[in-house]
């Protein structure tokens, strides 16, 4: 009989998965007693939880649950109209000045090189297409989590 006995990790493995054993703990289990018995308890402890029925509510959980969520409808309160206001007072705002000065602003990007724009659109493209993808990944992540729940 030895002196060194296995760890639990591999009498734990030896029990789950005996036809994959290394020779060595199979030979140490066949000189040793001791560990022999450890992994028949394991053995014995794991058909045993394989055996035990998975938990089940005998009630609807989900419908619990779903119906405690007050479900909410399209609101349109005060608050919402004040954003349209405003919204509609920027767009005015910015409106104007564009149609007194089109003339100068439509001169701006006359004196630019065509590679000069191509440096400033192209960069500006990327980082709407990277920013896209991003928000569309947020979104997907989480409506993940909201249908695993």
């Amino acid at each position: 009989m030895t002196n060194n006995h296995l760890s639990e990790m591999d009498i734990q493995q030896y029990a789950l998965n005996k036809p994959v054993a290394d020779p060595a703990i199979v030979l140490h289990l066949q000189e040793c007693e001791m560990c022999s018995s450890r992994v028949s308890a394991y053995a014995l402890l794991f058909s045993a939880i394989k055996d035990v029925p998975k938990p089940a509510f005998d009630f609807d959980l989900a419908g619990l649950v779903l119906s405690q969520i007050p479900k909410s409808g399209p609101s349109f309160s005060g608050s919402m109209s004040s954003v349209y206001l405003l919204a509609g007072a920027i767009i005015f705002a910015l409106a104007i000045p564009v149609y007194l000065y089109w003339n100068h602003i439509a001169n701006l990007f006359v004196g630019i090189l065509p590679l000069g724009m191509y440096l400033i659109v192209t960069p500006a493209l990327i980082i709407l297409v990277f920013q896209g993808i991003l928000l569309y990944k947020k979104y997907e992540n989480k409506m993940n989590i909201l249908n695993t729940v």
